[in-house]
């Protein structure tokens, strides 16, 4: 095999450990009744993890 038929290999194994990193992390560090175990689209969840927090102070505000 050359260099070239390799690193494709490396970039996706790289990539496969990353996945499984990020979702070991955020199986740990997320509150699992949210279900949010999905790598990526962090801001996203932030978004409606903030609305869900205001909806809730508005509740108990009430």
């Amino acid at each position: 095999m050359t260099q070239g038929d390799q690193e494709p290999l490396d970039y996706s194994r790289d990539l496969y450990t990353h996945l499984i990193k990020c979702q070991v992390y955020i199986y740990q560090h997320v509150d699992r009744s949210k279900g949010e175990r999905k790598c990526g689209f962090g801001r996203v969840k932030e978004k409606k993890r903030k609305s869900l927090e205001e909806k809730k102070r508005r509740n108990n505000n009430h």
